[in-house]
């Protein structure tokens, strides 16, 4: 009489909830931190017994705003800042009551085949922001397109988009003046700069004037709800 088939082994256990609720934990971290106003890049590394973060900052971003933005959005996540190792590169540590601001130090333009192509550098601290545009010839795209650049460089230092509405050389006595306007959600921005040799460079100077309140301003605090 022939015995009776085994039974079919048991199919694997599953992973442990635990771990796979982890990975997800240490992907929204990630993502959050990469979100922050003035940061360059954040990695989040799950290591045996703290997360690792590490954290590229922009110069206008001090390392205190970061390490207490960093435990703030942590706590939300449940994360205990016992169970963070944080390593912040790049972020001042000065204080944040006056702080420094970007100035333009390039701007090369040039026109290919009908097209207006510009470069602009904006610099703090040996740290470099650039911006780009390649628009239509003509002086009035070509104005604006200048103005659209300084938008582009420091857009990762904004809290908020900007739309930009209007670029001017004005003459003022026997000089110029241009002058840039901007809308936010909540408000009008203007800036002003002196035309000196070059009409563009004066409009890079007075975009980022119109810019420059919000992006020196200190770090972007996160509610603490807690």
């Amino acid at each position: 009489m022939a015995s009776p088939a085994a039974p079919p082994p048991p199919p694997p256990p599953p992973p442990p909830a635990s771990s796979n609720g982890r990975a997800e934990k240490v992907g929204d971290l990630q993502v959050s931190l990469n979100r922050l106003r003035g940061v360059r890049e954040a990695r989040v590394l799950d290591g045996p017994s703290k997360l690792r973060i590490q954290i590229l900052a922009l110069p206008e971003r001090t390392r205190a705003d970061t390490l207490r933005d960093v435990a703030l959005i942590a706590r939300r996540m449940g994360i205990k800042p016992a169970e963070l190792d944080v390593d912040v590169l790049g972020a001042a540590d000065r204080p944040t009551e006056v702080p420094p601001r970007r100035r333009l130090t390039s701007l090369s333009t040039k026109r290919f085949h009908g097209r207006f192509v510009a470069n602009l550098t904006l610099e703090l601290d040996g740290d470099s922001l650039r911006g780009e545009i390649d628009v239509p010839e003509g002086h009035r795209f070509e104005m604006r397109g200048i103005a659209r650049a300084v938008i582009e460089a420091v857009a990762r230092l904004l809290p908020f988009a900007v739309q930009l509405e209007s670029v001017d050389v004005l003459p003022l006595g026997p000089e110029k003046v241009a002058v840039v306007t901007m809308s936010s959600p909540e408000d009008i921005l203007v800036g002003s700069a002196a035309v000196k040799d070059d009409e563009y460079d004066g409009i890079a100077r007075a975009a980022l004037d119109a810019l420059n309140r919000f992006v020196a301003a200190p770090t972007l605090r996160i509610p603490d709800r807690s």
